[in-house]
């Protein structure tokens, strides 16, 4: 069963875009109808943000983007575990370090082989089973969008998803608005706390409208990164 990273396509599409943000690109609608979920617990509030309409019992849109934007520009260096869930029901473990900017590694647990590593303004893909390695310019991939700073200036905010007590923000990029779209969830409780990194996940749709959806844990923000922390390792 073939399983897709997301910051890779399957080896031959590699070129086109390796994928942590390649689900970013998928046309969407300028209008955004409201999204209707059953829970068992509280249902969600989901706001529609238009340049004329704010949503209600929230601050300014705007305002919780320069706040998130402004959070992750405080981080340096991060670590975290992730569970990765495809759109065909399956799901995969990685452990992701940062060090901002310019910095990445992401290693896929066993049965997978799979290693990013992003460094010296290149991205390089490797896959362990194949001893094979390919590289493209870090800055032609969406990999380069989690290692800049910004993020406010990057994107447009086209919809909230309010769900006591997590806020998801939906964007899409200013340089391609008729490509992608993807949601990065945070605890707002959290934004100006300067110890802890408040973004709990994301998820993001391809262009063929499937989503993979992401969620972290064990996150360590500004913590100590060994030597060779941004190396391949080929076992």
């Amino acid at each position: 069963m073939l399983k897709t990273s997301i910051f890779h396509a399957p080896s031959a599409c590699f070129p086109r875009c390796c994928a942590l943000f390649s689900v970013l690109f998928l046309s969407v609608s300028p209008i955004f109808s409201k999204i209707k979920q059953k829970t068992q617990t509280k249902p969600n509030r989901t706001y529609v943000y238009t340049p004329k309409k704010s949503p209600p019992l929230l601050l300014n849109p705007q305002q919780h983007l320069l706040m998130l934007s402004q959070s992750w520009d405080s981080i340096q260096t991060l670590r975290t575990d992730l569970i990765q869930r495809n759109p065909n029901g399956t799901h995969m473990k990685a452990d992701l370090y940062l060090r901002r900017p310019g910095e990445m590694r992401l290693v896929y647990h066993a049965p997978s082989q799979v290693q990013m590593i992003a460094l010296q303004g290149k991205l390089i893909h490797y896959d362990g089973r194949r001893n094979r390695s390919q590289s493209m310019d870090l800055s032609r991939s969406p990999v380069a969008f989690l290692l800049q700073g910004k993020l406010h200036d990057q994107v447009q905010l086209v919809e909230i998803i309010h769900r006591d007590p997590l806020i998801t923000l939906v964007m899409k990029i200013k340089k391609d608005p008729n490509a992608g779209k993807f949601g990065l969830t945070f605890n707002p409780a959290l934004l100006k706390n300067p110890r802890v990194c408040p973004l709990t996940g994301w998820f993001m749709t391809d262009a063929y409208g499937k989503t993979t959806t992401i969620t972290l844990s064990n996150t360590i923000k500004n913590g100590p990164m060994t030597k060779g922390t941004f190396e391949l390792q080929k076992k």
